[in-house]
């Protein structure tokens, strides 16, 4: 299952890394699991370093602003200054405001990098700093490609795995590196007659390979076209993904801003491997310049906006458990978790017991969880207490553990043995209406045998009585004539009597034509008048038609002549059958009660009526 299998530092303290957890699992990360664990000097060692690298993304922004500000600087950023200096400003914010969240701290480092790739070309193009500042800068230059194309990947986890994403991931950035640094090993900017930009300094020359140069900066251009079809490629897949989960944590805008400026950097790229400019102020240098900084301003404000989402997801989901842990709401845990997730398809899934089974917040029986969905389990001393199936990707694995504490795992704990007694109300409700089936099966069977066996064997019989009255007529002997008759009148009453008996155990005009005509045929037979009054465009369910039929039956069987005549409705309202019986009989209604509530209706009886509510779904 590739889900979040995660342990509990509040609850269970003896889950510690290299330790065997109680459930017999280790904590691990792996896909989009990942062990829970209080912030230790790892994680405040990793935001240090982070915020480092924003650091010096900003001192080297304020750098080239000063070049520009001198009017020094040679290259294409020279000649838009304005432009140039809002995406690096833009570049660094986004990079702010992604840092301040967990999940998308990486997109913020990366953001600060690309402001450094970005802003790197001022400082080479600086004839009057050092040769080793201008090279590093040339070999920053060469990223910024690389690394927006690596925002696009790494916002790809919602259409691909963590483990895709990572592979992805480090093919893109070694393929790079591994260009770039060949290429400042053997490219001599004295012999490149195509510089412009720095034409001297490159401290990292081995040997002065003139051939080798050209060949890998064609290399390189082809590697930008890849990495541009590549992003685009997962900006479509992470698109159709989330337009099939309703996905809505802002990765699609991610995704494709930074295809997007990927495929313009490679037209840059392309538009000056092409030969040195004579006039950097040409459009056809200026436009793609100025298209891939509008584009990395896009991509800076689209991680922002994901994670200033991601915040208020989070501070939000901190308030949704603390009114967890004090003013529960029973039954409403699934919708609320998906208001505070924003995920619509997202399931609460309670175990029973029984391996592999769970019921819903109502207490329904519903499969398991899909073994490639994301999951998160949340645990209890002795066990899982819930299982959260998410419709999308997590907004980031452990979190939900980590703002459901104690407390509020008490409440979903709570929540649990609702849905579990729910389940065993259904499951006796479905009991009872087993044992009324069986019941009325039983009685059908005797219904038949009575009509088919018995009530035909005496039919026979009678036939036979009358062959012998006729044939003592012929003989002339009265005596045995009379008596012949006598049997006769006997038999046939017995056979009134029997036909009556079957069809009080089991009417067969109920089954055969309907609950009207049954009632119409119990109107006729009854000593007590009925008035029916019926209005039931189509047949319902024979279970309901039988406990209707049980109903009424019931009210005439207690009914006296005196009380005058019954008035007896019946209609559909919505999915309901309702009964309603005028006056209430006054006679004990234990098994008519018992009847309505295995169908799981409803009866009340007031002064002057009685009432019954059945439903048909």
């Amino acid at each position: 299952m590739t889900g979040a299998s995660a342990t509990y530092p509040s609850d269970r303290p003896e889950a510690r890394p290299g330790m065997e957890s109680p459930a017999g699992r280790r904590p691990r990360r792996a896909g989009t699991t990942e062990a829970v664990q209080p912030p230790g000097t790892g994680h405040v060692s990793r935001t240090i370093a982070r915020w480092s690298v924003l650091l010096i993304a900003a001192a080297v922004a304020l750098l080239a602003l000063e070049l520009l500000l001198d009017g020094n600087v040679v290259g294409l950023g020279a000649t838009d200054p304005v432009t140039t200096m809002l995406a690096a400003v833009a570049l660094l914010g986004g990079a702010s405001i992604a840092m301040t969240t967990d999940r998308h701290a990486e997109l913020g480092v990366l953001l600060a990098l690309v402001a450094v790739a970005w802003t790197a070309p001022l400082v080479e193009g600086d004839a009057r700093l050092g040769e080793l500042t201008r090279s590093a800068a040339a070999v920053a230059a060469g990223f910024l490609i690389p690394l927006v194309a690596t925002v696009g990947i790494r916002s790809g986890v919602g259409a691909f795995s963590r483990s895709v994403v990572r592979r992805m991931t480090i093919v893109n950035l070694c393929a790079a590196s591994i260009i770039i640094g060949a290429t400042a090993l053997v490219r001599d900017p004295l012999l490149d007659p195509d510089c412009w930009r720095n034409c001297s300094a490159n401290s990292f020359l081995l040997g002065s390979l003139p051939s080798a140069a050209r060949v890998l900066e064609a290399v390189f251009l082809g590697y930008a076209f890849i990495a541009s079809g590549a992003a685009l490629w997962i900006a479509l897949r992470v698109a159709r993904a989330a337009s099939r989960t309703g996905s809505g944590d802002g990765s699609v805008l991610v995704t494709a801003s930074a295809a997007a400026a990927t495929i313009a950097g490679a037209v840059l790229l392309a538009v000056e491997a092409s030969g040195p400019p004579s006039d950097p102020t040409a459009l056809v240098y200026r436009i793609p310049f100025l298209a891939t900084a509008v584009l990395l301003m896009l991509l800076a404000a689209a991680a922002a906006i994901v994670a200033a989402r991601e915040r208020r997801r989070l501070a939000a989901l901190a308030r949704f458990s603390d009114d967890l842990r004090q003013t529960p709401r029973p039954g409403l845990l699934e919708a609320d978790l998906r208001r505070v997730l924003g995920d619509r398809r997202l399931r609460v899934l309670f175990p029973t017991g029984e391996p592999g089974r769970f019921v819903d917040p109502s207490g329904a029986a519903v499969p398991p969880p899909d073994p490639t969905s994301s999951t998160t389990e949340l645990r209890r001393p002795g066990g899982t207490i819930a299982v959260v199936e998410h419709g999308t990707r997590p907004a980031t694995v452990g979190v939900l553990e980590r703002q459901i504490g104690a407390s509020a795992r008490i409440a979903v704990d709570n929540e649990r043995i609702r849905a579990l007694i729910l389940a065993e109300l259904a499951a006796l409700r479905e009991s009872r209406a087993r044992i009324v089936e069986t019941g009325d099966t039983a009685r059908r069977a005797i219904e038949r045998d009575l009509h088919d066996r018995a009530q035909q064997s005496l039919l026979a019989a009678l036939f036979e009585l009358g062959l012998v009255r006729a044939r003592a007529s012929e003989c002339g002997d009265v005596e045995l004539e009379s008596r012949a008759r006598e049997v006769m009148t006997r038999v046939d009453g017995i056979i009134a009597q029997l036909r009556e008996l079957a069809h009080g155990i089991f009417p067969m005009v109920l089954d055969d034509v309907g609950i009207e005509a049954a009632v119409e045929h119990l109107a006729e037979s009854s000593d007590v008048p009925l008035e029916v009054h019926a209005d039931l465009p189509d047949r319902v369910p024979r279970v309901v038609e039988r406990a209707v039929y049980a109903v009424v039956r019931r009210a005439v069987e207690c009914a006296n002549a005196t009380v005058g005549a019954i008035d007896v409705t019946l209609e559909r309202s919505g999915d309901d059958v309702r009964v309603r019986i005028r006056p209430a009989p006054r006679c004990d209604l234990t098994g008519a009660r018992d009847r309505v509530g295995a169908v799981g209706g409803s009866m009340v009886v007031s002064e002057d009526r009685m009432e019954v509510v059945i439903p048909c779904g």
